[in-house]
């Protein structure tokens, strides 16, 4: 299998082989994001990587047994040292997960958010110091935390002159912000057919996946602030750009051109003398509705959070507890009032610009308007079919666009087909001997599409084409005579219902 480990351990002088040592094997996939390891004497290792764009930070530890004697407690108290030092290295903004053989018994009651109650009976000294760990560093015990038979929570099961013994000493702590995210931690038996211990296995659930980049529309990572063509200044400087370039184009235009070719070269050029005019929108990468998030406030919540990790502890005077309790509560207070000033501020700045710019700017008054309302959140669609009866459910909403679409257009049945263009019937349109459509009608076409309007495929909105004067109408006429041509029928190809794409 490819992929990677990281160990630690005895090394092959020293007597005590065997005894101690830790090790991390990941997959192949995994070890292509990993950016770091590291171990902390032979008891601890550790790997940071990313899966996604989520940073991690995994850890394996084997504590010493619980002993009695000064140096068996001596080495326990430079192991939990040890680990707890280790687990500071990381920087808040990591997943922590840590695995491995603890040597502790948190027994089977509910204990803050870092035991579960679906332990094993039993409390020893490496399991309050494990639960004291965990509770500073903002974790908890998966494994305890799922509802299951006995047989699937204790990882360690021994058969000697006492008897058979049984307790759960293997542990799974996932970090606190990742508690949505386990699906699942229990015992698998069979796996170690000559260890005494049992494997521990957790589901865990990996939300991100890596972003190669923003989608975008018509192939343009950012989106012209096309708004600002309603102002008369950057409206005039549009269309005199615009009209320079084009007419410079049309004039240069040689033998050969075809429709596709031709329909390019307007994009382009209203795109980029339109993106060159007004400059493009600011990328909103925030939550909606999050602009009273501020650093100060993160730095608030976190101070919270600390405060109440901070009356978890055990083994602590009732004076201290209380002490920090009454410091949670004050934070806490504290947090409460600076949510209620800041959404405050936050409204009070909205309503104030929102104010100022209703006459200049009445789409996004109207926008927000409608969202406080909760318009235009309807889910379903409703049709007429065509006897007149209104149709909802998505089978008959399809199959009345089919029987549409079968009928539209459909030569073959002897009929002559009504063909709309530019909201007008064919049969109205101006023609002259080669059904050519007239500028006038163009124009018109122009001036009825909506404003602050969201653009095709192609990126184009309705103010690129309306203040982009006549040399627009010009080449819109010139793209629908090369569409005739194409069809080798002159402008009567339209008549008959030809289509020919443009893209």
């Amino acid at each position: 299998m490819e992929g990677g480990v990281a160990w630690t351990g005895m090394d092959e002088k020293s007597k005590g082989r065997g005894k101690e040592g830790c090790a991390l094997l990941v997959s192949g996939r995994v070890w292509k994001g990993i950016d770091g390891h590291g171990r902390k004497g032979t008891r601890i290792v550790w790997m940071t990587g990313k899966i996604g764009i989520v940073k991690y930070a995994w850890v394996c530890a084997y504590a010493p047994v619980n002993a009695q004697t000064k140096v068996g407690k001596e080495k326990m108290r430079e192991f939990w040292n040890d680990l707890i030092d280790c687990l500071r290295i990381f920087e808040s903004g990591r997943r922590i997960v840590m695995i491995g053989d603890m040597n502790g018994k948190v027994g089977n009651e509910k204990r803050g958010s870092v035991v579960g109650k679906w332990g094993v009976n039993g409390i020893n000294e490496n399991g309050e110091c494990l639960v004291d760990l965990c509770a500073e560093a903002g974790l908890f015990l998966a494994n305890t935390c799922f509802e299951h038979k006995l047989i699937h929570r204790y990882t360690w099961k021994r058969r000697d002159e006492r008897g058979e013994q049984m307790s759960l000493i293997d542990y799974v702590a996932v970090d606190e912000r990742l508690r949505k995210d386990v699906l699942d931690a229990r015992v698998v038996r069979g796996m170690f057919q000559c260890s005494d211990h049992y494997a521990v296995l957790a589901r865990i659930r990996v939300r991100a996946k890596w972003e190669y980049g923003r989608k975008d529309r018509g192939g343009n990572e950012r989106e012209v602030a096309n708004g600002r063509l309603n102002d008369v200044e950057y409206g005039e400087v549009y269309k005199r750009r615009v009209g320079e370039m084009l007419e410079d184009a049309r004039l240069s235009m040689g033998e050969g051109v075809g429709v596709n070719d031709a329909y390019e070269m307007f994009k382009n050029i209203v795109m980029k003398t339109a993106a060159g005019v007004v400059g493009y929108k600011a990328q909103k990468r925030g939550k909606k509705g999050s602009a009273w998030w501020t650093e100060e406030m993160k730095d608030a919540v976190d101070e919270k959070r600390k405060a109440y990790r901070r009356t978890l502890q055990r083994n602590v005077s009732e004076e201290v507890r209380e002490r920090w309790k009454r410091d949670y509560n004050a934070c806490k207070r504290q947090v409460k009032r600076m949510v209620s000033e800041s959404k405050r501020r936050v409204d009070e700045e909205f309503g104030r610009k929102l104010s100022e710019k209703f006459r200049e700017n009445k789409k996004l008054f109207w926008k927000e308007v409608k969202k406080e309302r909760g318009e235009g959140k309807s889910g379903s669609v409703r049709m007429k079919r065509e006897d007149g009866v209104t149709v909802s459910r998505s089978e008959e909403v399809k199959e009345v666009w089919k029987r549409h679409f079968d009928g539209l257009m459909n030569e073959g049945t002897g009929g002559e087909a009504v063909v709309t263009c530019m909201g007008m019937e064919a049969g109205s349109r101006r023609q002259d001997a080669q059904g050519e459509l007239g500028r006038e009608e163009i124009r018109k076409a122009i001036g009825k599409l909506k404003m602050g309007k969201a653009p095709g495929v192609d990126g184009i909105t309705a103010e690129m084409l309306k203040y982009g004067g006549e040399v627009v109408v010009e080449w819109m006429l010139l793209i629908i005579m090369y569409i005739g041509l194409e069809a080798g029928r002159g402008a009567r190809g339209l008549e008959e219902g030809y289509y020919c794409t443009v893209v």
